[in-house]
């Protein structure tokens, strides 16, 4: 009786075994896989784009003079008044000449009274040379008349120089203009006392204009060399000229200069007006839509579907537009970007293209 007890318990232990392991594969079979995340991509195509852009300028002209006497004097008389146009060799204001020319008058006086000892030296020497042939005058004597004129002469050539000098002093009382121009400021009024180098007007010179933009930091390293302004109803073509090398201290921004083409109708612009520069690029690029951008971190990227995986890479913002970027980054051959759900995505994860 013991015996077939045993083998009932040692049966039933049997059957619940084989039981329980059928409803375990059972259960395991019916768990299901979890999806593919499925994603729409598009494929990298590279265009190119034209763009405009404008920066903010100021027109001024590239050489300004300041005109100053060469000599201290009383202003006697301004002939010109701010604003006025002016043309080279005008004159534009004098000094009172009065005291130059007392230096002239005195100068040709010298000169005369040093050119008749001249001639009376000459005229004794020739005597004496005479009277020393015959032994009627000394060799000393001689001498001391050939080293007279000498001197006399060397006195002469030094008058000569003065009254050069007071000439010239006479004639820089008059102010004359170097260049054709515009007076853009006068500084001195009739009857004030100016000395030497002091500036007594402000010319803008004909010539070459130019326009000074500020360059915010994020425009430097793509400035174009051409582009063109609008003034009057006309588009002028500008040329880059110089970049200032340090930016300025309170806005940041560096000073480009940008020069005109010289014409009359340049010369011919107002200065000191505010006017915009456009700036024109062609642009290579990709473009996707902007639902394929994704940053996070310190930088901006795409999602790109490699080998049935998400990789993140980095990208450069060229342009947006409403619906659209163009980027530029190192993209694999044939890659193909994730449109849609970039915020979903993680580095290789596995995912499923959308047909």
């Amino acid at each position: 009786m013991q015996k077939i007890k045993y083998l009932n318990w040692a049966g039933s232990l049997f059957i619940g075994l084989v039981v329980s392991g059928i409803a375990g594969c059972q259960q395991q079979q019916e768990t299901p896989e979890t999806p593919l995340l499925k994603v729409k991509t598009v494929s990298i195509q590279q265009t190119q784009q034209q763009t405009q852009w404008y920066l903010s300028g100021t027109l001024q002209a590239k050489t300004t003079v300041d005109l100053a006497f060469r000599v201290a004097g009383e202003i006697a008389q301004v002939n010109v008044d701010l604003g006025d146009r002016v043309e080279a060799d005008q004159l534009l204001v004098h000094l009172d000449p009065a005291d130059y020319q007392l230096s002239v008058t005195s100068a040709e006086a010298n000169i005369r009274a040093t050119a008749a000892e001249i001639n009376q030296t000459r005229s004794d020497l020739k005597r004496i040379t005479a009277l020393q042939q015959r032994k009627l005058a000394s060799e000393q004597a001689k001498q001391q008349l050939e080293n007279q004129l000498k001197a006399l002469e060397a006195q002469q050539k030094a008058n000569q120089q003065q009254l050069l000098q007071a000439q010239n002093q006479l004639n820089y009382t008059q102010l004359k203009v170097p260049v054709s121009g515009i007076i853009r400021a006068k500084l001195v009024e009739a009857n004030q006392v100016v000395s030497a180098g002091q500036p007594v007007l402000q010319l803008i010179a004909d010539g070459k204009r130019e326009v000074a933009v500020d360059v915010p930091e994020n425009r430097l390293a793509s400035l174009p060399k051409q582009g063109q302004i609008r003034l009057q109803e006309h588009d002028y073509p500008v040329e880059l000229r110089t970049l200032e090398p340090q930016a300025d201290a309170a806005s940041r921004t560096w000073t480009a200069f940008y020069r005109l083409a010289e014409s009359q109708a340049v010369n011919a612009l107002p200065l000191g007006q505010t006017v915009r520069v456009q700036f024109s690029q062609i642009q290579s690029g990709i473009r996707l839509p902007l639902s394929a951008l994704y940053e996070q971190g310190d930088y901006r990227s795409v999602w790109l579907l490699q080998d049935g995986k998400a990789k993140r890479v980095p990208v450069q913002i060229l342009r947006i537009n409403r619906d659209s970027a163009w980027v530029a980054g190192e993209f694999p051959e044939n890659s193909k970007v994730i449109a849609l759900g970039v915020h979903l995505l993680s580095e290789g994860q596995a995912l499923e293209e959308m047909p």
